[in-house]
């Protein structure tokens, strides 16, 4: 008995050491996505915690005006704080999720389960961005879990169940409402027999518990996200056109949507970054055979969850990212399938599957190397112009102003506060625009004055709007010095003629 403990703790503690292996060592410490959105939240929890002020929403969805929840900002915060609010606490924090989640799985006996999540090619990649949106999966791989542990809904479950199902809306609204709707079909379809009302009060209670920050954001601005969302409803087909690729024809809204699904099924279950749509369409129908063969109730059960989404998907405006909370959904299927068809081989399985996700690694490392000097996605070619601006600065104050194809310069505005946390002066001016500063709520006070030294960051240099753009901000300027900091980042150096 205690060999067998001994032996699950040290299998326990080498898929913890690989899923933080996959995750980490490729993109440690600045090769990984920041961007746009990544900037925009970490700027929100370093106001949060400077100002002491709790927020009471998250990223904005798609929809204009309206907002996810703010869980991540409470949740994440403290990573930053430790880490001294360095971009890599985002991934940082995600892997310690990660952690949590494999430990939970392995010790409720979902081992091939908690393998599959650790060396998933599409879950590592959306974990390695620590992006809102893609945190999707942290919610519902333990929501799986207790869906399918047992029969018997108790009240502690459904008390977990809400909370988990009302925190996908605080990651991605968009991926929340078909989950939540399909979920409520699957509670009705498999589990009416044992759910009591004390269980539906409990889940209804703690998913409506979730939703209090948007209850007081609403309060506090006369109903403005309800009234945006009504607006949406009222004028969805347009509305939806936006939102969506192709949904000009039925066909047309199939073939985007399956494609997506099977992607992201191919993706949930590979190790590697080939075939996934080929790799899906073979596992889905593997599984699809299975349970028509075996009429296994929980394969049944995990199979209508994700076949409900996809068919709201299709009038639902959908864009492939959303999907990707789908994925536990199909690890677990897979998973189910083997148990069912061939238990003795999960080790061996298991084994390929940890093989292949570690020769991944060397080649996920160099690629987000080259892709720091080909792209502007990455922290590291971002941090190198902040840093070089620093050096040839040299404790003289400086006006820093940037263009980013996002226009909205949120990347460069949380860099330069993250180096002033760190002991480094802040610009007197830093903006994408000399007449634009409102549009960070985040932003410190600046100083009224144009300093000597002009840094203009230039991202994406090869952008036709760029120069209209450096016409109007580099008036009464002379410039100094360009530099290329990578092929898609460059810094100008200019002086203000005037002084």
């Amino acid at each position: 008995m205690m060999q067998k403990q001994v032996q699950s703790l040290m299998g326990l503690l080498l898929l913890l050491l690989l899923a933080g292996t996959v995750r980490l060592v490729p993109i440690f410490p600045t090769y990984f996505p920041f961007q746009y959105d990544h900037a925009k939240d970490a700027l929100a929890m370093h106001w949060m915690i400077q100002e002491k002020n709790p927020v009471l929403t998250g990223a904005i969805t798609s929809i204009d005006g309206v907002f996810n929840g703010p869980a991540y900002y409470y949740l994440a915060s403290p990573v930053f704080v430790l880490l001294r609010w360095h971009p890599i606490a985002g991934p940082i924090f995600v892997s310690i999720v990660v952690f949590f989640l494999i430990w939970y799985a392995w010790k409720t006996r979902f081992r091939f389960e908690a393998v599959l999540f650790a060396t998933s090619a599409g879950i590592i990649g959306s974990q390695q961005s620590a992006w809102t949106p893609y945190m999707t999966p942290l919610l519902v791989f333990p929501l799986l879990i207790l869906l399918t542990k047992s029969q018997k809904i108790t009240v502690i479950k459904s008390v977990a169940i809400g909370i988990l199902s009302g925190l996908l809306f605080h990651t991605q609204s968009a991926f929340g409402v078909p989950f939540f709707v399909s979920l409520i079909f699957v509670a009705i379809l498999f589990f009416r027999k044992s759910m009591n009302i004390k269980a539906v009060i409990g889940f209804l209670s703690s998913f409506a518990s979730t939703w209090i920050p948007f209850f007081l954001f609403e309060l506090k601005h006369g109903w403005i996200q309800t009234q945006n969302i009504l607006k949406f409803i009222a004028t969805y087909n347009e509305s939806a056109k936006v939102l969506s690729q192709n949904n000009q024809s039925i066909t047309g809204r199939i073939l985007e949507v399956g494609s997506f699904a099977f992607e992201k099924i191919g993706a949930s279950i590979s190790p590697l970054h080939q075939h996934w749509i080929l790799l899906g369409i073979v596992f889905f129908s593997f599984s699809f055979v299975v349970s028509i063969i075996k009429r296994d109730r929980i394969l049944l059960l995990l199979q209508t969850l994700l076949i409900g989404m996809v068919l709201i998907y299709l009038v639902f405006p959908c864009k492939s990212y959303y999907l990707i909370g789908a994925m536990p959904i199909s690890i677990f299927i897979f998973a189910r399938s083997i148990r069912i068809v061939c238990r003795k081989c999960i080790f061996f399985i298991s084994t390929i599957l940890i093989f292949l996700s570690l020769i991944q690694v060397p080649f996920s490392y160099i690629t987000y190397r080259q892709m720091s000097e080909q792209s502007t996605a990455l922290l590291d070619s971002k941090l190198k112009a902040a840093q070089f601006i620093y050096e040839y600065a040299h404790n003289t104050p400086f006006d820093s102003i940037h263009f980013v194809p996002e226009q909205y310069d949120y990347t460069y505005q949380y860099l330069y506060e993250y180096l002033a946390e760190n002991g480094l002066q802040m610009p007197s001016t830093y903006t994408y625009n000399w007449n634009d500063r409102a549009y960070n709520p985040w932003k410190k006070e600046e100083i009224k004055m144009r300093e000597e030294l002009v840094f203009t960051i230039i991202e994406d240099i090869t952008n036709p709007r760029i120069q209209a753009w450096t016409n109007e901000m580099q008036q009464n300027t002379r410039i100094i010095g360009r530099y290329q900091i990578s092929d898609s980042i460059m810094v100008v150096v200019s002086a203000h003629e005037t002084q």
